[in-house]
């Protein structure tokens, strides 16, 4: 009986390590992408001249919007990575005792 839970423990833990990992690559990604949008705001804003003000506040919130989301993904992928940090240590220490 304590074999069988050693093992469940063992198997939920690195099942908790593979869903870390998952969410620091989806963190990864979105990252990417939310950085890849800034660029194409900022290079869209210094490739127009506009000619009128409204032009140019909507080119200055689609910038702001990108660098938002720039970092909300930031923050993410600090949490999805801390996440993944804690499972894989929980998993090494587990198996550092146990087997």
């Amino acid at each position: 009986m304590v074999i069988t839970t050693l093992e469940t423990i063992h198997r939920l833990l690195k099942a908790e390590r593979a869903e870390a990992q998952a969410a620091l690559n989806r963190a990864a990604d979105e990252r990417k992408k939310a950085l890849d949008e800034k660029d194409f705001a900022d290079r869209a804003c210094e490739a127009n001249d506009p000619t009128n003000m409204e032009e140019q506040e909507q080119l200055d919130k689609l910038f702001e919007e990108a660098c938002a989301k720039v970092a909300v993904a930031e923050v993410a992928k600090d949490a999805a990575y801390k996440r993944f940090q804690s499972a894989n240590d929980a998993l090494i220490d587990f198996e550092g005792y146990q087997f």
